[in-house]
């Protein structure tokens, strides 16, 4: 698989991973790693689960079950949700483009170098909306 992937210049880094930092087009730089097991997958990677391609909206705990859990917005309407459940709204997406994976059922990873980082400026703290000015 690695001369494959050398093919289309992407290498191994200092980490073990798979990476194209010696790519020719910066636009398309990303990490190729294994699926960590247990551990958190960036938000905003892409990833590979039974359902399709999506992007990783959510890693953490949730509500609905123990343990940890990755939030998906799929590419296309083959997920079970909009990011939502039981009336607890995790990520947001359009309806059946959601879906909820344990680590482990990711199949691959791509993390962009720079990958976006969504911090709401309204957020819910204990059960109110914040203004975002003066909370701590």
């Amino acid at each position: 698989m690695y001369g494959l992937l050398r093919d289309f210049g992407v290498g191994i880094d200092a980490s073990g991973r798979y990476s194209n930092d010696d790519a020719l087009d910066p636009q398309v730089r990303c990490t190729i790693m294994a699926p960590p097991v247990g551990a958190d997958i960036p938000i905003g990677s892409i990833v590979e689960v039974q359902a399709g391609r999506g992007t990783v909206r959510f890693a953490g705990t949730t509500q609905f079950a123990p343990g940890r859990w990755i939030g998906v917005e799929l590419d296309e309407p083959k997920g079970k949700n909009d990011g939502s459940v039981q009336g607890v709204s995790y990520f947001e997406c359009k309806p059946n483009y959601g879906m909820f994976v344990r680590a482990a059922q990711i199949r691959s990873v791509e993390v962009p170098q720079a990958a976006p980082v969504n911090v709401p400026v309204n957020v819910a703290v204990r059960g109110r909306k914040s203004d975002g000015v003066g909370d701590t």
